[in-house]
């Protein structure tokens, strides 16, 4: 009969990198022998099945060896989807022992490299109850009109289209017709359409260019029902991802707090949160003109910078500077993750809050140390905030209150 757990610790070596040649033979045998070991060997080398691994240990110990290969089947053959896994009901609690203390994390949601010997042993942890959580955003936002009407959005779709005369879903159905005074935009110098996202929202909008842009939690765009013959001019504030249509006889222009930005066609990201120091445009395609905001002090002959793809500017109190960043790290909320990498512990707590509509505090100060990996905003909060293990920082979740409180890991919980 099939040695699973001998074979459970094989995987478990795999991915942390511990095989010996002798053990790799084996494993590579156990995996020819049939196709769908093949298979989740390959997945789990991707990346993409740690918790196919952690649920058949954990379904090992609850019944007979030879109901193995079925239950195996039977997980690999329903895959979890990279971008959206879906949660699966088991206790976290009950499956922590049999998870690699290196190398694995329930659900496959927070990225396995986070774990790291010299930081945390798994077994060591206790984990949040999944019944003390708080789910995570979706697609929520409000529409107002230029007569000050607020239209809720529908939550099932992703977004809005903005054409002509008329403001569709994405999906083609209707959503209202504009008046003229709405589309009027010769004789309102203004724009006109505010679509604004709450915390743990998130939206999409075409607007009456082909622009596409996509909003970040807690974000407002203000924007024209038609854009006039000379500029097309949008007004944010939050983050927001841009994907302008060319108009070459139209420069496209995006004023958010501090700064003002002109392209012709491109693809980039702005994040400028009131909460948050300066401005932050991240190039992605294309090529953009970054101009500090006249009641900055700037002038507007001079003080400007130019990116190209990979180049991130900052725009703090009229000072433009600019680096080379990882585009990826930044724009990772579009493609529904948290990305932490490279930012302080408060700027990821940051993001963490405004998508599960969290209210954050630090009894003691903001911890120290930095968190690696990333997290899919499609989960409930209590799987992202593993992360917290990591750094072995203690906090407590009040889920009636939406409050997270955080521990500064020195002093720890009083």
């Amino acid at each position: 009969m099939l040695d699973t757990h001998y074979i459970a610790e094989l995987l478990k070596k795999k991915l942390s990198g511990a095989l010996s040649a002798s053990e790799e033979a084996e494993l590579m045998r156990w995996a020819g022998s049939d196709a769908v070991y093949q298979d989740l060997l390959a997945q789990i080398e991707e990346g993409k099945s740690i918790e196919e691994l952690v649920l058949l240990r954990y379904e090992l110990e609850q019944g007979d060896e030879q109901d193995f290969t079925d239950k195996l089947r039977k997980n690999v053959g329903s895959r979890i989807s990279e971008t959206d896994p879906s949660s699966k009901p088991y206790s976290i609690r009950r499956m922590l022992p049999y998870a690699a203390a290196a190398v694995l994390l329930v659900a496959g949601t927070v990225s396995w490299m986070m774990l790291r010997d010299d930081v945390i042993s798994v077994e060591n942890t206790v984990y949040t109850e999944m019944v003390n959580d708080i789910a995570p955003g979706g697609n929520r936002a409000m529409l107002k009109l230029a007569d000050g009407r607020v239209i809720t959005l529908d939550e099932i779709q992703r977004g809005i289209v903005v054409d002509d005369d008329e403001i569709l879903y994405d999906d083609g159905t209707s959503l209202l017709s504009l008046s003229p005074s709405d589309a009027d935009v010769e004789r309102l110098a203004v724009p006109l359409l505010e679509l604004s996202t709450p915390m743990g929202g998130t939206y999409y909008v075409e607007l009456p260019d082909g622009t596409q842009v996509w909003l970040n939690a807690a974000t407002t765009l203000r924007y024209p029902a038609k854009f006039g013959l000379t500029e097309r001019i949008v007004e944010v504030e939050g983050e927001a991802y841009f994907q302008v249509s060319h108009d070459a006889n139209r420069p496209f222009k995006v004023n958010s707090s501090g700064q003002l930005i002109e392209v012709l066609g491109t693809e980039f990201n702005v994040t400028a949160y009131p909460d948050e120091a300066g401005v932050k445009t991240t190039l992605v395609e294309g090529r953009v003109k970054i101009q500090a905001a006249p009641e900055q002090g700037a002038s507007a002959s001079t003080d400007f910078i130019t990116l190209v793809p990979g180049e991130q500017s900052f725009v703090d109190n009229g000072n433009l500077v600019k680096s080379l960043v990882d585009v990826s790290a930044v724009t990772a909320w579009k493609s529904g993750k948290f990305h932490f990498d490279g930012k302080s512990f408060q700027q990821v707590m940051n993001e963490v809050s405004r998508w599960y509509d969290l209210d954050i505090v630090y009894p003691g100060g903001v911890p120290s140390g930095q968190l690696v990996g990333d997290a899919y905003r499609s989960q409930n909060l209590s799987v992202v905030l593993k992360m917290l293990d990591v750094l072995e920082v203690n906090y407590e979740l009040s889920v009636a209150d939406k409050k997270l409180t955080i521990y500064d890991k020195k002093g720890g919980k009083p």
